[in-house]
């Protein structure tokens, strides 16, 4: 019997470590299932054979992985890319002269959205594809009638990286209109998918109705989170993956743009005229989004889950190419 030969193993390069984040966590572990058994995921690993960036908005944003990626790049001759997002110019910078090359040294490089997908190419990255974001493979663990007038809302803080002015002026914006949905008959649930979230949502929550259910931690309730998201009627979001929750339970949502990312992932399930800049401050703009997605839900459904359909697919044969390029490799 012949020996079955060990996987080769790639370097997951990213949010690793201590970001409390529900999104930066399941990245890992949803491309580490993607890639097995044939690649192996790997983290803080100095015996590695792929240089892996993974998920998150990682090129043109942090500079710190360019000294990270390029190095592990350097050793091995091999990189990948799976679902990245890419840093809007206006909002971050830009630093395309060092990634550029490191990307177009790489294997196969997949980004989340069409915006990343545009900017890439208008720098010079040949060969990149929108295989949309890994988040997205999973499947929510439940379906249930919408309640009508229910909204899911998550809300945080960005560290005052956002669009507009600061948290504080931002939460107070959309606690004010939420309010007024509340004297229309909306009823809530409140969702975080970032620890440090939890009092700035608990904050909104007691202003707006202090009788509405607790807090739904995505992080350590992902099955309550997703079963209480799949009866809302409409949801609206700032955090990208709270978005995609919905996307997953198939629930159409507005998103608050705090970042450019944001957009990005709006559009990615065609969603993308249902954005509200969080430099908006205007309570008009956001209750008509609301209650007109509401009128529309139906259509907007069927629009946003054939989009996310279409990702799935895309990151399935994404994978496979992938799996099959390095299989090869191995066995010459």
């Amino acid at each position: 019997m012949t020996a079955r030969q060990a996987p080769l193993r790639a370097l997951y390069i990213g949010y690793t470590k201590g970001t409390d984040n529900h999104g930066d966590e399941a990245l890992i572990w949803i491309i580490r299932d993607l890639l097995a058994p044939e690649i192996e995921v790997v983290i803080g690993s100095d015996e590695f054979d792929i240089a892996l960036l993974g998920g998150g908005t990682l090129i043109n944003q942090s500079p710190w992985l360019i000294d990270v990626f390029g190095p592990a790049l350097d050793k091995t001759g091999r990189g990948l890319i799976i679902g990245t997002g890419v840093g809007d110019l206006t909002f971050w910078g830009n630093r395309f002269a060092r990634w550029a090359p490191l990307l177009n040294r790489c294997d196969f490089v997949g980004v989340r959205g069409p915006d990343s997908l545009t900017l890439l190419k208008e720098h010079g990255v040949t060969g990149a594809v929108c295989v949309g974001d890994p988040y997205l493979w999973l499947r929510s663990p439940a379906e249930r009638e919408p309640i009508p007038r229910h909204l899911g809302v998550n809300l945080g803080s960005t560290n005052n990286s956002l669009w507009g002015t600061n948290d504080q002026d931002f939460l107070d914006y959309v606690t004010a209109v939420l309010a007024k949905l509340r004297e229309r008959g909306w009823s809530f649930i409140w969702v975080s998918v970032w620890s440090r979230d939890i009092a700035f949502i608990e904050s909104v929550r007691r202003k707006v109705d202090p009788d509405s259910p607790p807090v739904l931690d995505a992080r350590t309730q992902p099955l309550e989170t997703f079963s209480a998201i799949s009866a809302c009627d409409v949801f609206v979001g700032e955090k990208l993956h709270a978005n995609a929750m919905a996307a997953i339970a198939g629930v159409p949502f507005v998103a608050l743009e705090y970042q450019p990312k944001v957009r990005d992932f709006a559009r990615s399930v065609a969603l993308g005229e249902w954005v509200v800049s969080a430099a908006e401050r205007d309570p008009q703009v956001l209750i008509d989004l609301i209650e007109t997605q509401r009128s529309q839900r139906e259509a907007l459904k069927v629009k946003m889950t054939a989009a996310r359909d279409e990702l799935r697919k895309r990151l399935s044969d994404f994978v496979m190419t992938i799996k099959t390029h390095y299989t090869k490799v191995r066995n010459e």
